[in-house]
């Protein structure tokens, strides 16, 4: 696929999330926008795992946090 060629070895540099609406927004280090654009109200649009949070784009525009508990 051309988004795979394009991306292969690039890095996200910055995420953008639009408040109400949940848009996001992954720059890479190769210039290249992903934009993820929720289409439904009333199921999950995304979700995005990091180190210590999941974050979870939900029906309505809500946004959902849970955070990982540390030992």
């Amino acid at each position: 696929m051309e988004v795979n060629r394009r991306l292969a070895r690039a890095s996200v540099e910055a995420v953008d999330l639009r408040d109400g609406l949940l848009d996001l927004e992954l720059r890479f280090s190769t210039g290249h926008i992903l934009q993820i654009i929720p289409d439904s109200s009333g199921y999950e649009a995304w979700n995005l795992l990091n180190e210590t949070s999941q974050f979870i784009a939900v029906g309505g525009g809500e946004l959902t946090i849970f955070h990982q508990k540390t030992a």
